[in-house]
């Protein structure tokens, strides 16, 4: 099994969107054939699976990616897990096409402003930015451009 994560560019924004898929093959070459027949597969079916995907799918994909790899111990994955329901229940109905710098900057305000201390709102907002990071050099996504939340610590 080997794990193939994929970056192109969304032809209606014009942002870099990524996901992740397994292949299999006993060899490298044999991973990477399969590899090179998803691409054909994806660009055959419009070009990306994620144009439609929610938040909610790409992180749910993302941390599921990140347990298949087993390079994050199992406390982490649950973590990564947990983070993603906040993110969800903030902005998990948004398509990953419509996510904004504004989005991210309005999801993390309302955090703040249902209680939740810097630290609770820095950490859902890291492991949306490691998701969206793109592994090519490109533009800024919505997730590496918002600022993180500053604010004094909870007494």
């Amino acid at each position: 099994m080997w794990e193939v994560s994929l970056s192109h560019t969304n032809p209606l924004t014009g942002e870099v969107v990524r996901s992740y898929h397994t292949v299999e093959g006993k060899t490298e070459k044999q991973a990477a054939k399969r590899r090179d027949e998803l691409i054909l597969d994806l660009e055959r079916k419009g070009g990306t699976l994620a144009t439609g995907m929610t938040v909610r799918e790409f992180m749910e994909s993302f941390v599921d990616y990140k347990e298949q790899s087993g390079t994050i111990e199992p406390s982490a994955v649950r973590d990564y897990r947990g983070q993603a329901k906040l993110i969800a229940k903030y902005i998990g109905t948004e398509r990953l096409t419509s996510v904004t710098i504004g989005t991210v900057n309005d999801w993390m305000a309302r955090m703040t402003k249902d209680g939740c201390a810097p630290k609770s709102v820095a950490k859902p907002f890291r492991l949306l930015k490691q998701a969206m990071r793109p592994k090519t050099s490109s533009p800024r996504t919505p997730a590496t451009s918002a600022s993180r939340p500053s604010g004094s610590r909870r007494q």
